[in-house]
């Protein structure tokens, strides 16, 4: 199964600082982020971006340099990923649920020069510490007693910014996966899959020019930095990132900020439409609305109460993302995960990854047609990038 259509040229091959860059020179004053904040326009991020680069570099922090950043949904978390990413240093976005074992693995297996944090992560990282060869520096948003550096220092540092020339090739972040098959496997990603992905949304009409888009993804998971940040950034509008998802507030909370799209797991879905109904709840913008995924049922009664129903055809992965996706402007295909997105190849295979026939149970498997559609491997672990790429096709592990 192919896609042939020619992706859009808005982004394609460049890396994170650049876009934004570009972005912020043709309209600085656009009202482009909030997040339990004022806006930031397009220009204050540049700066503030550029601020905090500087400053890590000052710190010593290079091209390649692991950055962990284990934050909640704030503004700081966005400006850190432009200023990472300006250094050629790699982030690494950490769960805030992470506990132990679990961070340990991380935080060995990425060695970050940095852990810029909060309270209640320094807390988290404080019994692991001994269990790493290497520890890192800790850099806290915030108040805490913790003696370490102040997030502060970075955001009025007077340091100029040396500009770091970027390839699409180079790293700009490790993303870990759910890890549901042993420990959790860092998906190296870099500029250019970055960049490139959100086309693939845009073209197939999940967003439109001037898009406000609302969320309460986690920055820390690939789907909040991409379907949030990089796609308001791609189609020139803005989003509204909530510090975290409240099921009560979910639909009020559109309706005030005026959102014309919104994006959200399937889980969140189901508890919106929990609530108790309120006066008004079909007086809102939206004009797409995600919850991946969303049962049959669930899209009928939440389009049935709110007006708007909820478009689910997608799937797709860290690795890979998207895999398959439907067009929101055409006829809906109930239980349909959408079709193969440009630049990808799919096959249905059995264990021996021979192709299996029609209507018969296999593992869905990927392979690009063009640059930039898959992560480049899994962050020092070969063994398991060499498995996965087996007979040189990406195997997804789910079944289709």
């Amino acid at each position: 199964m192919r896609s042939s259509s020619v992706a859009a040229e808005r982004n394609r091959y460049q890396d994170l600082g650049t876009w934004l860059r570009e972005e912020a020179a043709l309209d600085p004053h656009r009202p482009f982020v909030q997040c339990a904040s004022d806006w930031v326009s397009l220009g204050e991020l540049d700066r503030r971006s550029d601020r905090v680069a500087a400053a890590l570099q000052r710190l010593g922090v290079g091209k390649g340099d692991r950055v962990a950043v284990n934050l909640p949904n704030c503004v700081e978390f966005i400006v850190l990923i432009y200023a990472i990413a300006k250094t050629g240093a790699i982030q690494v976005p950490l769960n805030t649920y992470l506990r132990g074992e679990f961070l340990r693995h991380q935080i060995a297996q990425t060695e970050p020069m940095l852990y810029i944090t909060d309270d209640a992560g320094v807390k988290m990282l404080e019994p692991v510490l001994a269990q790493v060869e290497t520890a890192p520096d800790v850099v806290i948003v915030g108040e805490s007693t913790w003696p370490a550096m102040s997030y502060t220092e970075l955001e009025t540092s007077t340091d100029e910014f040396v500009d770091v020339p970027m390839r699409p090739a180079d790293v700009c972040a490790i993303i870990y996966t759910s890890g549901t098959t042993g420990p959790s496997k860092g998906c190296t990603i870099t500029h250019g899959y970055y960049c490139n992905l959100i086309n693939v949304f845009v073209d197939l009409g999940w967003y439109e020019h001037g898009d406000v888009i609302f969320g309460a993804n986690p920055l820390f998971h690939f789907s909040g930095q991409t379907w949030l940040v990089a796609a308001a950034l791609a189609v020139r509008g803005s989003t509204i990132i909530e510090p975290s998802f409240s099921a009560s507030g979910y639909m009020g909370r559109i309706r005030e900020t005026g959102a014309t799209a919104a994006l959200g797991m399937g889980a969140m879905g189901m508890a919106v439409l929990a609530q108790p109904v309120a006066e008004g709840e079909r007086e809102h913008k939206l004009r797409h609305i995600t919850f991946m995924p969303s049962s049959a049922d669930l899209i009928t009664r939440f389009e049935e109460r709110f007006g708007v129903a909820p478009f689910a055809e997608v799937f797709g992965q860290s690795e890979c993302w998207p895999v398959l996706l439907g067009d929101p402007r055409g006829p809906r295909r109930p239980g349909s995960m959408g079709r193969v997105t440009p630049g990808l190849e799919i096959k249905i295979v059995d264990d021996e990854d021979i192709e299996v026939p029609l209507g018969q149970p296999g593992e869905i498997v990927v392979r690009p047609t063009e640059p930039y559609r898959l992560f480049a491997d899994y962050w020092n672990d070969p063994r398991a990038t060499v498995e996965t790429f087996r007979n040189l096709w990406h195997h997804t592990g789910d079944l289709g």
